[in-house]
């Protein structure tokens, strides 16, 4: 899993979601995305995360989202 792609539709992103995918590099949201929040340790440890750019709607980021996120 290099590319997450995340539908317009999708408000908001659970806890654990992609959590350990230590090939995910890249985080897509479509230009209308509706994204709300990223729950906690929703990226954890996605030790390849480089490039995400976090849509304007989004209101909330809770504890952990991005941790061990190296890059």
């Amino acid at each position: 899993l290099d590319t997450v792609k995340i539908s317009e539709s999708i408000l908001y992103i659970g806890i654990n979601s992609f959590s350990y995918c230590s090939k995910l590099r890249r985080i897509l949201f479509s230009e209308s995305s509706k994204l709300k929040l990223i729950n906690e340790r929703a990226f954890f440890h996605c030790i390849s995360l480089e490039t995400i750019t976090l849509p304007q709607q989004l209101r909330e980021i809770l504890t952990s989202a991005f941790e061990g996120c190296i890059k």
